[in-house]
């Protein structure tokens, strides 16, 4: 019988870092699956939100104009957030327009009164997302949604990053634009809505709109001098990384919150035995590698080699859309999807008190 695979774990210097190390052993290589956790709770966020008010969003969907869809997706939405949460909204077109700024949710007014001006604005020709960001320069992360591919002022995503430089959790509303690009740059998340399906809209709104801050960045691992690079670390999140090792000890260094580097030497066990959860990190990790690489060189029997081992591993991917969405969740091993393993729990606790508000559940 195999022996049971044994987890090492440090603390960090910062009390709310953890560090551990699980080993797995496979036709004569041994890997080490990294684990870096951020235990700390999420304090008070500004967050902000961009509407697309461009020409397109007055088009009709089940006798609705989808900004008639977009106004009460959001007014559910808005009520999952914590009641200390500030919020800034602006709507945008050719140009953008601030409805609120930096108010407090719980206020028994702001709710309503968003709601009111968002229903009394007119909409406003093309898409720039350009001059929304331009308004949302406090905030400490944005959900940026637009119905169509960008077409006035800046369109290149690092430019658009560099006007925030947070976060950005990118909706994308059926027919839609790809922000794969300006997720991954601002170590965001990239999702589709259909205003056809109202249901889902309203639950990944609430569930972006309580995603938690980032913690930990410039995170990496280097170990007989290889570096590997670990996406950002959420507050109560975590990020994996496997890769092959020889030796038995790892250089870890993140960036808190504070700006303050950190750097400790992390000592594992290579234990000999097979880990599956190591096995199956290890295979989506591999996978992810080869999908964003077929995207770029338009290789499809790369493409085919990802998606097959994609299926393996429980995910189901089938068009370029499913390939880039899950890679970039993978890779930055966040989501706001409720099914997802890279959704953080606080977004699916606020997604499922959307869905219980909708039927009527008393979540209280």
């Amino acid at each position: 019988m195999d022996e049971i695979s044994r987890r090492q774990t440090a603390n960090a210097p910062d009390p709310e870092v953890i560090v551990e190390s699980l080993s797995h052993t496979e036709q004569g290589c041994n890997y080490i699956m990294m684990t870096l956790t951020h235990t700390g709770t999420t304090k008070r966020q500004h967050r902000g939100i961009a509407l697309d008010y461009s020409g397109s969003m007055s088009e009709m969907v089940a006798m609705q104009t989808k900004t008639a869809i977009l106004i009460n997706a959001t007014e559910i939405a808005l009520n999952q957030m914590n009641d200390d949460d500030m919020v800034t909204v602006v709507v945008y077109g050719s140009h953008a327009e601030c409805v609120i700024e930096k108010v407090r949710v719980g206020n028994p007014q702001t709710i309503p009164t968003i709601v009111r001006k968002l229903k009394h604005r007119v909409h406003m020709g093309c898409t720039n997302p350009g001059a929304a960001l331009q308004l949302l320069k406090e905030c400490d992360q944005t959900l940026i949604l637009s119905d169509g591919q960008f077409n006035e002022g800046p369109t290149d995503a690092r430019i658009l990053h560099s006007i925030v430089n947070h976060s950005l959790l990118c909706g994308s509303i059926f027919p839609g634009t790809d922000m794969h690009d300006l997720a991954d740059i601002s170590d965001g998340t990239y999702f589709n809505l259909n205003c056809n399906d109202v249901e889902t809209m309203q639950t990944l709104l609430a569930s972006s709109l309580a995603a938690p801050p980032i913690k930990l960045s410039n995170i990496s691992l280097v170990h007989n001098d290889i570096t590997y690079n670990l996406p950002c670390v959420r507050a109560g999140c975590s990020a994996r990384y496997v890769f092959p090792v020889l030796g038995d000890t790892v250089k870890v260094s993140y960036m808190d919150d504070m700006a303050n580097m950190v750097t400790m030497d992390h000592i594992f066990t290579v234990t000999g035995s097979i880990d599956n959860n190591v096995k199956h990190v290890w295979t989506v990790q591999t996978a992810t590698d080869l999908a964003e690489e077929a995207l770029r060189t338009n290789n499809t029997a790369m493409r085919a080699v990802s998606v097959t081992m994609f299926q393996h591993a429980g995910l189901d991917v089938t068009t370029d859309e499913d390939m880039k969405r899950v890679s970039s969740s993978q890779r930055r091993q966040f989501s706001i999807e409720p099914g997802s393993v890279h959704c953080p729990q606080i977004c699916r606790d606020a997604s499922q008190v959307d869905l219980d508000g909708m039927f009527g559940v008393d979540a209280k």
